[in-house]
């Protein structure tokens, strides 16, 4: 038999002449390869897509404990003991969902905001002017707060930045 005289039999020939020579088995088990051969690609993209999402809510959550921050220093100005409390409130804020953040406030110290974009500051002395205008330097508070991000999948989160970095700069005066 050539398969010249297969082309003319139709769909059911065909399964019969495969089922005798023993080419067409049980399939039984065929479903359970499959899964076993999709399932951890499948495992590694929702793994991958589930650690992206808790990071990036994890550095919201960092972001507004720091504006938090900022707007606690900005309330208590140049008070004694400002920076431990502006400090305690990031930490409080940060700790209620990100357990080991660390914070640490800065200041009050003078600055100059710089002329180019974006504004960075620049330490100047309190009693002398600032370079790029006539006034005197203002008084800021920064706050730095960092966070560890644990991955749920470690493999596949080796290629995202695990530590989580957000600051604030505040004109207290």
């Amino acid at each position: 038999m050539n398969w010249r005289t297969l082309v003319g039999w139709c769909g059911a020939q065909w399964h019969e002449l495969l089922r005798r020579r023993g080419l067409r088995g049980d399939r039984c088990g065929n479903a359970v390869i499959e899964l076993a051969l999709v399932f951890p690609v499948l495992l590694s993209v929702f793994g991958g897509l589930t650690d992206f999402g808790l990071n990036m809510w994890a550095r919201g959550k960092l972001s507004g404990a720091v504006a938090h921050g900022a707007q606690y220093a900005y309330l208590k100005k140049t008070e004694t003991g400002a920076n431990a409390s502006v400090a305690s409130a990031v930490q409080k804020a940060a700790d209620a969902v990100l357990s080991g953040t660390v914070v640490t406030v800065v200041g009050p110290a003078c600055f100059c905001l710089s002329g180019s974009l974006p504004p960075t500051l620049v330490t100047q002395v309190c009693t002398t002017n600032c370079a790029n205008t006539a006034a005197l330097p203002g008084q800021y508070v920064t706050i730095q707060a960092l966070y560890t991000y644990s991955p749920l999948f470690p493999v596949i989160s080796q290629y995202m930045n695990n530590s989580i970095y957000q600051s604030a700069a505040v004109r207290v005066k």
